[in-house]
């Protein structure tokens, strides 16, 4: 098994980890996945009664998170299957993983969870570890003119 095989193959799990660990939770407190999550959110943007520029900007944020789940399925399936990923296709993920502070590494945020560790500068650490990791491995392999 190559580097690339190898490094495709981590990230595929840790893409399917997250949706999995999602579907889960979501189905574990009785929710539709990304449909309840929409009742929710609007809900509680009306309970809060959010006006303008921050209702505008919570929004961006709630489907900027929304986006990255749909696209974290074709990154599993992409990486898993081993098949030729765009690098914009892993930037724009990085860019929505950094807006809503998502760990590539998902197996962080369940360890954190387990271990009832609820420091935030835990949490930013491992944050920061994880998507130095996932862009640091990627790069390495775009270097080696393996990924395009």
């Amino acid at each position: 098994m190559s580097y690339k095989d190898k490094i495709f193959t981590f990230w595929g799990a840790m893409d399917l980890l997250a949706i999995g660990s999602y579907l889960f939770y979501s189905l574990k407190m009785g929710h539709v996945p990304i449909w309840s999550d929409i009742q929710l959110f609007y809900a509680q943007l009306a309970l809060m009664e959010v006006r303008g520029a921050d209702r505008i900007f919570l929004q961006s944020l709630f489907f900027i998170h929304s986006g990255l789940l749909l696209s974290l399925c074709f990154s599993a399936y992409a990486f898993l299957a081993k098949k030729k990923i765009r690098f914009l296709l892993i930037g724009l993920q990085e860019v929505m993983r950094i807006l809503s502070l998502t760990c590539s590494v998902a197996l962080f945020p369940l360890l954190l969870q387990v271990m009832r560790i609820d420091n935030v500068f835990v949490g930013l650490f491992l944050f920061i570890l994880s998507e130095t990791l996932k862009v640091g491995s990627l790069l390495w392999l775009r270097r080696r003119e393996l990924l395009t």
